[in-house]
């Protein structure tokens, strides 16, 4: 749901999972050579759509000022060691072209890099293992080519999302989760392959009125 600040801090908490899991990954060589990473999918109020501005929005947080919109500092601290990041740690790398969030730490296992993307533009080149999303963001699927990328579409090896994570599941009986619903139906058919559905977990921290 669009509940910003929700939202960061699931995303920073989810962070230290990821880094948890790729870190086993890169010791053990039969979990293959994917590298297992996070992405944070949010509307421009919270991070930027694409590269060119997070360049500009980076440009102007290290002038000083403070950005209330398309701010890619999403990550404070780094969620493998605990050092503190701020826009010195974000940069946009070359070959590929992505925005790097590195600790820079040289005892930190994810010092050169983390395994994190915070723009629109990055997570669809990239497609990260987990995706952390607001609702806001279903409203775009029918003008953005692009999403169709998230989904598998344009490769048949590309498998779309195998589980969904539904949280703040008691909102779902008001108008947020009727408007959720609407976006739902379309995220159940583009994710299902060969009529597998995705597996949907819900989560909610209300028991009032369960039944």
């Amino acid at each position: 749901y669009t509940l910003r600040l929700l939202t960061i801090q699931q995303f920073e908490r989810a962070a230290l999972l990821v880094c948890c899991c790729e870190s086993l990954r890169r010791e053990e060589p039969d979990l293959g050579e994917t590298e297992i990473s996070i992405g944070l999918w949010v509307g421009e109020e919270g991070a930027p759509n694409d590269l060119q501005r997070a360049r500009k929005s980076l440009d102007l947080i290290r002038t000083g000022q403070k950005l209330e919109k398309a701010n890619p500092v999403q990550l404070h601290r780094c969620p493998w060691c605990g050092d503190p990041l701020d826009a010195t740690n974000y940069w946009i790398g070359r070959n590929p072209a992505r925005l790097v969030i590195a600790c820079r730490s040289r005892d930190c296992a994810f010092g050169e890099r983390l395994p994190a993307f915070v723009v629109d533009e990055d997570i669809y080149n990239f497609r990260p293992t987990l995706l952390v999303a607001t609702a806001d963001k279903f409203a775009s699927l029918p003008w953005r080519d692009r999403l169709v990328d998230l989904f598998g579409g344009r490769e048949a090896a590309d498998l779309p999302p195998e589980l969904i994570v539904q949280d703040e599941l008691h909102l779902i009986s008001g108008p947020l989760g009727t408007l959720a619903g609407l976006y739902e139906t379309a995220v159940d058919l583009l994710a299902t392959r060969e009529g597998i559905p995705p597996k949907i977990v819900a989560s909610t921290a209300t028991i009032r009125r369960a039944s």
